[in-house]
């Protein structure tokens, strides 16, 4: 049964949402202007900044409720959809949940800077300030953790996907190249055989075919072998990416260069930067037609900076990003973004395409 509540407490209640109410326009406001000086996407995309001024009333809300009712009560537990929508659609535009901590972290400031003056009044204002902050404190907690989990749910599930479409796809490559030239070259040693005796040259023809389709066989295995290497950095990812293109670009200049202390480079890391880099080479190798092809891995200041650029034939560069699926470009944003990193396209109708990824790198302990 709850305890009722001292008038000392009504009373700090009531003043603290009063000046709620009279302050949260300007909480919102100065919120914003926070995050827009610190150049935070939150505060720069219209649709964004809607959703934060939302969240920060709903904060504000379930801060005033936890103090009417107790830092224990049902509001702490209610289904919150508007956060969990929130945490898709960050993962989904790669507004990274370090942006979100950055909001927090200026609501958490702006709004005990409005109300701390209001609570002098207060009967006992040391205690009324310690409980606004605590009530506060828990509704950012509960927001950011609904967020947060919102949004690595939907990457994981995105990884998931990207996974499930890779093998669909290596399971394509191997009914369709792969099952397609063996069985082509199973037919070839059949006619060799029955041109055997009564047709030598074209015995000998069927022979060679039957050669060469193998051959294809086997460069092809080669090619999908090297593609499930996904653990292939352990000796390094220039040698990593060189052994790819060997395989999967034999007729194309390409040249890849890694500069910096790739020791400073985290395994885990480095094998994520090897997929979304090896999906990027392929996508320029099967639909951009290109000549030449350049990698280019920069590791320095804390940060991994890789380039991927051909000169191949190009194309709309933002509709391919916006697309669910097709040339694997949404599995490599999502394994970038996984990482902590950003990933830049450009590209247009024959000016080729050039792939920028960049990912932080975590601290070494002292």
């Amino acid at each position: 049964m709850p305890t009722a509540r001292s008038p000392d407490r009504r009373e700090a209640h009531d003043l603290v949402t009063a000046s709620v109410n009279r302050h949260r326009a300007e909480i919102v406001g100065r919120v914003l202007r926070s995050l827009r000086r610190a150049g935070s996407r939150l505060a720069r995309d219209p649709a964004t900044k809607d959703q934060l001024r939302a969240q920060v009333t709903r904060v504000l809300d379930d801060t005033v409720a936890m103090l009417r009712s107790g830092p224990h009560a049902d509001t702490a537990q209610r289904p919150d959809p508007a956060s969990i929508e929130i945490g898709r659609q960050r993962a989904r535009h790669g507004i990274h949940p370090t942006e979100a901590v950055q909001a927090e972290t200026a609501l958490f400031e702006t709004a005990l800077t409005a109300i701390a003056p209001d609570l002098r009044q207060a009967p006992e204002p040391v205690d009324s300030l310690a409980r606004f902050c605590l009530a506060l404190q828990r509704s950012l907690a509960r927001r950011a953790d609904l967020v947060s989990r919102s949004y690595f749910t939907h990457l994981l599930d995105q990884i998931y996907h990207s996974h499930a479409q890779h093998r669909l796809r290596l399971s394509r490559e191997l009914h369709d190249r792969v099952a397609h030239t063996a069985a082509v070259a199973l037919r070839d040693l059949e006619l060799y055989e029955a041109y055997r005796v009564a047709d030598h040259e074209r015995a000998q023809a069927r022979l060679s075919a039957a050669k060469a389709h193998l051959q294809e066989t086997i460069d092809t295995i080669r090619t999908l072998s090297s593609q499930l290497r996904s653990t292939a950095t352990s000796e390094g990812l220039q040698p990593a990416l060189v052994r790819y293109l060997s395989t999967a670009a034999p007729t194309v200049a390409t040249s890849v260069t890694v500069t910096g202390i790739e020791s400073d480079l985290p395994l885990t890391v480095g094998d994520e930067l090897f997929l979304v880099l090896r999906e990027a080479l392929s996508n320029a190798l099967r639909h951009a037609d290109p000549g030449t092809v350049a990698v280019a891995v920069r590791v320095r200041n804390g940060k991994v900076d890789a380039t991927v650029t051909d000169d191949g034939r190009g194309f709309d560069a933002d509709a391919a990003l916006a697309a669910p699926s097709g040339t694997g470009l949404p599995s490599m944003v999502e394994r970038t973004y996984a990482a902590g990193g950003s990933l830049q396209l450009r590209s247009g109708a024959g000016r080729g395409t050039t792939v920028t990824v960049t990912i932080p790198l975590p601290r070494r302990p002292e």
